[in-house]
């Protein structure tokens, strides 16, 4: 990201001189990192996984769903990366 520190890149962050988008190029590294067993890496991997039953429940939920057999389907780098812990 061409900072000197995590806090340099946090302050250009916070105050919009750099795009939130562009901490999606870290996706992929923290998935490697993951299956390789960083507990950093998979405590960020096992809390996104809550988040995205989280967001199916809801979505289930509000459409009326919950009874029924729905089949969901994670795309993008989850699946490029074929991860089995999620």
């Amino acid at each position: 990201f061409g900072v000197s520190s995590i806090v340099e890149l946090t302050e250009q962050l916070h105050v919009g001189r750099r795009d939130h988008g562009e901490l999606s190029l870290l996706a992929p590294a923290v998935f490697v990192a993951a299956a390789a067993g960083d507990p950093v890496a998979t405590a960020l991997v096992d809390r996104l996984a809550a988040e995205i039953v989280t967001m199916a429940g809801t979505c289930l939920r509000r459409l009326d769903l919950l009874e029924r057999e729905v089949p969901v389907g994670v795309e993008g780098i989850m699946s490029a990366v074929r991860l089995t812990m999620l």
